[in-house]
């Protein structure tokens, strides 16, 4: 029997749906590129500051509900990590990647090929949103 993964809680101790709340190697999995890549998907979605490299999620985020605080036990004792609301916030990604490719390796090249078809969000404030952080990404761009 494979082990399975720990549970982990938010700040408040409530034990969370790892269905539903995953990392970027899930939200990596999902996409076909790495954890890496997910972290700059993120922050060229402005979901995760770019000015950081301990992975903070950005309020955005947080108050949309895309981002979670978890608690997690680890070897050295209990961590804070910032965790995604997996669906959504694939969503999202999948839209920002489509429109502004990540470059990839060749470790990644297959990977990629493998990706499911590109979904549209269902919902309307789902295309609400993924426009808001499209947009928001594109001010940025513009900055530069």
């Amino acid at each position: 029997m494979a082990n399975q993964p720990a549970p982990i809680f938010d700040e408040d101790g409530t034990q969370l749906d790892r269905k539903i709340i995953w990392g970027q190697k899930e939200l990596g999995e999902h996409l076909g590129i790495s954890a890496v890549q997910v972290g700059k998907l993120l922050r060229r979605s402005l979901l995760l500051h770019a000015d950081t490299d301990d992975k903070q999620p950005t309020d955005f985020a947080l108050s949309e509900g895309l981002a979670v605080w978890t608690i997690q036990q680890t070897a050295e004792g209990l961590k804070r990590y910032a965790r995604w609301h997996g669906p959504r916030t694939l969503e999202l990604l999948r839209v920002a990647l489509s429109e502004n490719p990540l470059p990839h390796g060749p470790k990644d090249r297959s990977r990629v090929q493998e990706r499911a078809p590109q979904e549209i969000p269902a919902s309307l404030p789902e295309r609400v949103r993924a426009l808001e952080v499209r947009i928001a990404e594109l001010e940025r761009q513009l900055l530069r």
